[in-house]
């Protein structure tokens, strides 16, 4: 499988998933998603895999890109918000955030946003 092969990685989140792996299926979707910000199913099976786990930052964070990834902006910016209330450490949520921000033409608050996440993050691909 390759690195970048956004379905192979949403594939095997699914099966992990339904294999009753849930941090399996966590690692492969992030991948998934990682090169391709707006992979609408690999979003809807990662709020499954965290609300498994109970991570609520995270699940909010996936509803903020699955609203995203169906152009649903404003919705996005208020999950992705509120993830980031939740747990200010989520790099992923700022990326998010600043990818909305974007695609609604606020350059510099996705700018904003990116930054924080490269604080947190400084590999964070989605904010590069």
């Amino acid at each position: 499988m390759e690195p970048t092969d956004a379905d192979a990685w949403y594939l095997l989140g699914a099966a992990s998933i339904e294999a009753d792996d849930i941090d399996g299926a966590i690692e492969a979707l992030t991948r998934a998603v990682l090169f391709v910000p707006d992979y609408t199913e690999a979003y809807e099976k990662l709020i499954v895999a965290y609300e498994e786990k109970g991570l609520e930052a995270e699940t909010r964070y996936a509803r903020g890109m699955l609203a995203y990834s169906q152009e649903r902006y404003d919705d996005a910016v208020t999950e992705l918000e509120a993830a980031i209330e939740a747990s200010p450490e989520l790099a992923v949520a700022y990326a998010g955030l600043g990818l909305t921000l974007e695609s609604r033409s606020q350059r510099e608050d996705a700018v904003a946003a990116y930054q924080q996440a490269l604080e947190l993050d400084p590999e964070s691909f989605s904010a590069r």
